[in-house]
């Protein structure tokens, strides 16, 4: 998939800016205003885990570390810059 930290860390960013578009587009759809953020957010990250899964061919399991890392590490680097 990547060859680089640089490459890896861009991966991450996109699929983080990704998930949260997917988190905020159901937030402003009239289905998000019936359900509780918890529900809105987990609806959401399946919509992602598929979408993902169906486009890149990146499983559920790689796609969650590599959000993680990035909102651990390459967002602090972000801030602290």
């Amino acid at each position: 998939m990547q060859g680089t930290t640089s490459e890896y860390m861009e991966q991450a960013r996109i699929l983080t800016d990704t998930k949260r578009r997917v988190v905020e587009s159901l937030l402003n759809s009239g289905r998000g205003a019936e359900m509780s953020t918890v529900a809105v957010q987990r609806k959401a990250a399946t919509l992602f885990y598929s979408l993902v899964t169906e486009s890149i061919r990146l499983n559920k399991a790689s796609t969650r570390q590599l959000v993680g890392i990035y909102e651990r590490f390459g967002e602090s680097e972000l801030l602290a810059a």
